[in-house]
C-alpha cells in the first residue's frame, strides 16, 4: 500500500497533464494536487507501518482502503459512462484500487484478531 500510494503521488503531483488524460479527466484541475498529497500521505503512512505495529497498522490499513475502495467506486462509475481510459480501467487499476485495499483490510484485520494492539 505504501508504495502504491507513493508512485499515485509522483503521477498526481509531478505528471498531472498527462496523468489526467490517462485517468480520462480533463488537464488542469487543482483537485489532482489535493489527490496527490492524499496519496503521498497514505503511502508514507504505509512505508512507517513496515517499522511501527499495532494499532498504527490498522489506522493505516482502515484510512488507505477508504481512500483507494472510494477510487475504485468511482472509477467503476465513469467506467459505466464510457471513460475506458487506461488509468481509469482495467486489470490494473482493479487490482490497485479494489484488491489490494480488501487484501490490505483483511490482514490488518486477522493480525488484529492475533492480540496486536
Amino acid at each position: 500500500m505504501g508504495l502504491q500510494g507513493l508512485l499515485a503521488s509522483v503521477a498526481h503531483v509531478f505528471w498531472p497533464a498527462e496523468t489526467a488524460r490517462q485517468i480520462g479527466w480533463a488537464p488542469g484541475s487543482p483537485f489532482q494536487f489535493e489527490m496527490g498529497m492524499a496519496n503521498l500521505a497514505f503511502g508514507l503512512l504505509g512505508v512507517l507501518s513496515l517499522f511501527w505495529s499495532g494499532r498504527f497498522r490498522l489506522a493505516t490499513a482502515l484510512g488507505s482502503s477508504i481512500l483507494f475502495l472510494g477510487c475504485a467506486y468511482g472509477h467503476w462509475v465513469q467506467y459505466l459512462k464510457a471513460d475506458h481510459a487506461p488509468y481509469n480501467s482495467g486489470a490494473g487499476i482493479i487490482f490497485a484500487d479494489f484488491v489490494v485495499p480488501l487484501i490490505i483490510l483483511v490482514l490488518a484485520l486477522c493480525r488484529r484478531n492475533d492480540g496486536v494492539r
